[in-house]
């Protein structure tokens, strides 16, 4: 795994076993709702440089003779300078700021959109994207630390920093909506194999070898 990778490069010679991020899949989880008319776009991040949501707009801006709406939720410094991009770029009716949110409303809010997106230079194991993905949408991710053990046919990987690759996923992905409901299962059953439940199994498992009792 990715994770793993980075482990060895820190530690040489150090045998590694990874245990990835749980999520609240009781929280976290599908609600019926209809497909968007434009389809719904949602990107959950501390609004930092390394998220890269300039790149995300910047993407979008060159696809709008497609459908899309795009929520961002979260806050942080970059957030002036993200809405003045927006505006620079006329995307301003196609954009819309929620800031922060609570986990409680961001569960209730995520499962009724259509597609996650993150962008993001760096990242362990995506807790935003897991969360998505607990809730059934298909995700758009970049090839970052855990990010290539949450894709198995739910969604497509992106390098890092490439606007073109980036424009490119979100084309063909808005073009192959009507395949968002099969991608979105899968993104569930993903994260079921990832509840919390299941991340405390792994630990307890390990912690009964650490002390010889399996």
């Amino acid at each position: 795994s990715g994770l793993r990778e980075q482990a060895r490069r820190a530690f040489p010679g150090i045998a590694i076993k990874v245990i990835p991020n749980g999520v609240d899949t009781n929280e976290f989880r599908p609600r019926p709702h209809v497909p968007g008319d434009p389809p719904r776009l949602v990107t959950v991040a501390r609004l930092i440089r390394r998220k890269c949501i300039d790149l995300l707009l910047i993407a979008l801006s060159d696809l709008a003779s497609q459908p899309w709406h795009l929520t961002i939720i979260g806050d942080g410094p970059e957030r002036p300078r993200l809405t003045a991009l927006a505006d620079q770029m006329g995307l301003t009716q196609r954009v819309e700021f929620l800031g922060d949110l609570d986990r409680r409303r961001i569960a209730q809010v995520l499962p009724t959109y259509d597609l996650f997106v993150l962008p993001s230079r760096a990242e362990g194991m995506s807790n935003a994207a897991l969360e998505a993905m607990a809730c059934g949408l298909p995700v758009l991710l970049t090839e970052t630390g855990g990010s290539h053990e949450l894709l198995e046919g739910n969604g497509l990987l992106v390098p890092c920093g490439d606007v073109g690759a980036l424009r490119a996923a979100l084309r063909e992905l808005i073009s192959k909506s009507d395949q968002w409901p099969d991608m979105g299962a899968k993104s569930r059953a993903i994260a079921e194999s990832l509840s919390w439940s299941a991340t405390a199994d792994k630990y307890m498992s390990l912690f009964l070898k650490a002390a010889g009792k399996i």
